[in-house]
């Protein structure tokens, strides 16, 4: 699968599991990784793919610095 192949080699990806089934992919982030949807929306598409929409489930504290969260 291309958007999963893409998807792992972003930085600060630990796991990605897509579903074809139910169009979507559920990738889990490193510790103190930052989210950056420009970045997702990018390798999703580099692989003829479209992002609808991004859902976040955080599991941890979040903080806030410079703008962006960890």
């Amino acid at each position: 699968m291309q958007a999963e192949k893409a998807l792992r080699r972003l930085e600060g990806v630990a796991t990605v599991r897509v579903t074809l089934r139910e169009k979507t992919a559920r990738v889990t982030l490193k510790t103190d990784a930052v989210f950056e949807p420009e970045k997702f929306r990018a390798a999703i598409e580099s692989a003829n793919q479209r992002a609808r929409a991004f859902e976040l489930r955080l599991l941890a504290t979040v903080e806030q610095r410079d703008g962006r969260y960890y």
